[in-house]
C-alpha cells in the first residue's frame, strides 16, 4: 500500500508494518510529552505481554519523550511529531491532529492514552465494520465500562483495558 503523507509519517507506518509483520495499516497510537515519559515503560510492557507491542507508535511531542521511547525494550516505533504540528496547537488537540495525519496517510488508528494498561490485544476487540469504533457507552449496559477502571465486563476479558488513574 502506498502512503499519502509526510515522509516521517510514512516511514513510521512502514516501521510498524515491518515490526508487526502485519500489512493492514493498523497502529496503536500513543502521544507523549516529557511529562509522560514515566508512563511509557509500563504501557509498552503490557503491550508486549499481550502481543501488541509491534504495533505501538509513539508520537513524541518533544526530545525527552522521544529519547524515553527509544530507550524502551521492546522499542516501539517513534515518530518525532513536533515538526508535524502547527505552531500554537493546544496540547489536547495534538493527539487528534496526529491521528488525522496517520488516517490521511492510510493507517487505521487505535488511540490509547499513555496511562492505559492492556490486559488483552485491543485489536481483537474491534469489529472492523466502521470508520470509528469506541468502547460502549457506560449508560448502555451496567458494567460495560468503568471510568478509571476497565473496558470490558471482567478482567482478562478479550479487549479489556486497565486504566491507571482516576476519571478525567
Amino acid at each position: 500500500a502506498s502512503c499519502e503523507g509526510p515522509p516521517a509519517v510514512c516511514a513510521a507506518l512502514s516501521s510498524v508494518a515491518q515490526a508487526s509483520q502485519q500489512h493492514d495499516g493498523a497502529v496503536l497510537l500513543l502521544v507523549a510529552a516529557h511529562d509522560d515519559a514515566s508512563e511509557l515503560a509500563p504501557f509498552v510492557e503490557t503491550a508486549a505481554a499481550v502481543g501488541a507491542a509491534p504495533r505501538v507508535l509513539v508520537a513524541a511531542l518533544d526530545a525527552s519523550a522521544s529519547a524515553a521511547a527509544k530507550a524502551l525494550s521492546p522499542a516501539p516505533t517513534v515518530l518525532d511529531a513536533a515538526p508535524l504540528l502547527p505552531a500554537g496547537l493546544a496540547r489536547p488537540a495534538r493527539k487528534w491532529y496526529l491521528a488525522a495525519a496517520l488516517l490521511a496517510a492510510g493507517a487505521s488508528v487505535l488511540y490509547c492514552d499513555v496511562r492505559v494498561r492492556l490486559s488483552a490485544d485491543p485489536f481483537g476487540a474491534l469489529y472492523h465494520d466502521a470508520d470509528l469504533e469506541a468502547p460502549p457507552d457506560p449508560s448502555a449496559s451496567a458494567g460495560s465500562m468503568l471510568f478509571g477502571g476497565r473496558w470490558g465486563r471482567s478482567p482478562g476479558e478479550r479487549g479489556s483495558m486497565m486504566v491507571a488513574g482516576g476519571p478525567p
